[in-house]
């Protein structure tokens, strides 16, 4: 099943709003106030990371297939997500923004069952 955008907002946790564009979802961190606010700082690019968000759902899928890209670089070089099973961390993946943006992961119900 893929995720609607009314979907992805029901398992986010950590964000203020959820947009989609072009087929992506955006998490944004901060209200409008805020964001205009950052707007007028050398600290906006920092604004613009979905650090702290959260997507938490329970699944009995054999397959778990999650894509991840980065479509606007921030204040650091790299962009990384952990992966929590159970609520136990069980996998970081990071990725260096100039190899390139996008992360794809591919998961099968062995690697959920072994935790």
């Amino acid at each position: 099943m893929k995720l609607d955008l009314t979907k992805i907002k029901r398992v986010t946790n950590g964000a203020v709003e959820v947009i989609e564009e072009n087929g992506r979802f955006r998490f944004k961190r901060f209200n409008k106030a805020e964001d205009d606010f950052y707007k007028q700082t050398p600290f906006y690019s920092k604004s613009l990371a979905p650090a702290g968000i959260r997507l938490e759902f329970e699944t009995d899928a054999e397959k778990l297939r999650l894509s991840v890209e980065a479509i606007e670089k921030t204040s650091r070089e790299y962009f990384c997500f952990e992966i929590f099973v159970n609520e136990i961390w069980r996998l970081v993946c990071q990725q260096h923004l100039s190899d390139r943006s996008t992360v794809e992961i591919h998961f099968i119900a062995e690697f959920f069952n072994n935790f």
